[in-house]
């Protein structure tokens, strides 16, 4: 019983960490190329250059998180991460390493969402099982 919960650990490590490492690339393209290329050219991207980094900054942070300490129930480490997402976006004028922007805000909230609606997807396919 204790090898087939640590390959199941293993399994589970692994899973974050590819998440991660893909949040980590795809969030570092829209912040070193595709914000720089949208704000150079004068594009109207509705927005989504300014607000990418947010919103997939805190799902990566998530996964990051995540392969780091699972032992908090989902649900909280969802909130205590788009919680942690807000106080760092309205602290960033302060430590000055970035401006306020309310479509932050909004990014990391919908990025908490979306967590949310992923983990409970999960959680019925889970069950169906």
């Amino acid at each position: 019983m204790g090898e087939k919960n640590t390959e199941i650990k293993v399994q589970r490590d692994i899973k974050l960490f590819v998440y991660f490492f893909i949040g980590l690339v795809v969030t570092t393209i829209f912040t070193f190329v595709y914000r720089p290329y949208i704000y150079e050219n004068d594009i109207n991207d509705f927005g989504i250059a300014g607000s990418a980094p947010s919103f997939l900054g805190l799902i990566t942070t998530f996964f990051f998180l995540s392969y780091f300490d699972s032992s908090l129930s989902l649900n909280k480490r969802i909130f205590y991460t788009g919680l942690g997402g807000v106080i760092y976006e309205v602290l960033q004028p302060y430590f000055r390493t970035g401006l306020f922007d309310w479509h932050d805000i909004i990014a990391i909230l919908l990025a908490t969402l979306v967590l949310y609606l992923c983990a409970m997807i999960s959680a019925i396919s889970k069950k169906k099982q």
